[in-house]
């Protein structure tokens, strides 16, 4: 479901464009031109907020290129962006106003440094060395606020949303019982236990001094979404100051990852999503030392992420999935 942007008259004049090509497209399966239809109504509304286009006629490559890295920053897999592309291609391709040519996805690829296929391969996780340096710079800067999420993240595995989401009442709440209120997706809510964490304890402490009971402890009185792009920029921008080249596991289709690096100078990077593989794999391991199957580790490790499904959790558990223990 596409909701409403901020630039409201933008996106709906943008939409009556796109709706005027999608209603005379009859061919394909009803549930492809249903998908064509989400992914073009998803980018127009990028359009809107980020560039506030306002005719179709005017869309050129920087501006699919900068939606490409947006679904980067967001971790959408390389499928779901080439699902989404080919999406809007279509839609594109059947209007008349549009000049184009849109760009292939090779191309796009080749210039976003993505590999053409699902990186299940590349290391998320952040290296111990790289989560340290990137703390220690975001205080340096005074960016206390984003080394205090990237803290939880790394400690505890909240998404990015959940740990924005974090009130006055809350951390006060937590310091009194130990456990940490988190408001996942759906709304649904999770308790985390941070009696053992009394890094977290500190940290909490101290953002309620920097706060008042009533607001948000971690977001400066910026929007949730705000404070997520204010978060994903900082990493973005620093990263390649202490980003390791060893993020490409040796199996599978490392050998074919590490071809696309030399060929289009692919590199993986940390995001923020990385920490809660970081979290994941560290909490699975010490899991596994306490006594625990792979099967009870695998568990817990996806109830403190807010998955529902193991499938995920895998994911995150990268060459520690079937049970391996380093």
């Amino acid at each position: 479901m596409t909701h409403p942007s901020n630039n409201d008259g933008l996106y709906k004049n943008l939409l009556k464009q796109v709706e005027a090509v999608t209603k005379h497209i009859n061919e394909g399966a009803f549930q492809s031109r249903a998908r064509n239809k989400t992914a073009a109504n998803v980018f127009i509304q990028f359009l809107a907020e980020e560039f506030r286009l306002q005719k179709i006629a005017n869309i050129k490559p920087k501006h699919i290129e900068a939606w490409v890295q947006h679904m980067l920053d967001a971790d959408k897999a390389t499928s779901t962006i080439m699902s989404h592309l080919s999406g809007v291609r279509h839609v594109l391709d059947k209007t008349p106003v549009y000049k184009g040519p849109f760009p292939e996805n090779s191309e796009i690829l080749a210039l976003q440094h993505i590999p053409p296929r699902a990186y299940t391969d590349v290391e998320r996780a952040w290296a111990d060395s790289e989560y340290r340096q990137m703390i220690h710079l975001a205080i340096v800067l005074d960016e206390i606020s984003v080394a205090r999420v990237m803290q939880l993240a790394h400690e505890i595995g909240p998404r990015i949303h959940e740990a924005l989401r974090i009130d006055y009442a809350d951390a006060q709440r937590s310091l009194r019982t130990g456990e940490l209120k988190v408001k996942g997706k759906g709304g649904k809510i999770r308790w985390i236990s941070i009696e053992s964490k009394p890094r977290v304890m500190k940290m909490l402490q101290e953002a309620m001094k920097d706060s008042k009971p009533g607001r948000r402890i971690f977001t400066n009185g910026k929007s949730v979404e705000e404070m997520i792009k204010h978060i994903q920029y900082f990493i973005r921008k620093h990263r390649g100051k202490f980003e390791l080249d060893s993020r490409i596991l040796q199996k599978r289709d490392g050998y074919y990852l590490r071809q696309m690096g030399k060929k289009y100078g692919y590199k993986p990077h940390i995001t923020y999503h990385g920490l809660r593989h970081s979290f994941a794999r560290r909490t699975y391991l010490e899991l596994r030392k306490q006594g625990e199957s792979h099967f009870q580790a695998c568990k817990r490790v996806s109830q403190l992420l807010g998955h529902e499904r193991e499938t995920i959790t895998n994911i995150y558990l990268g060459e520690l999935r079937g049970g391996k223990q380093q």
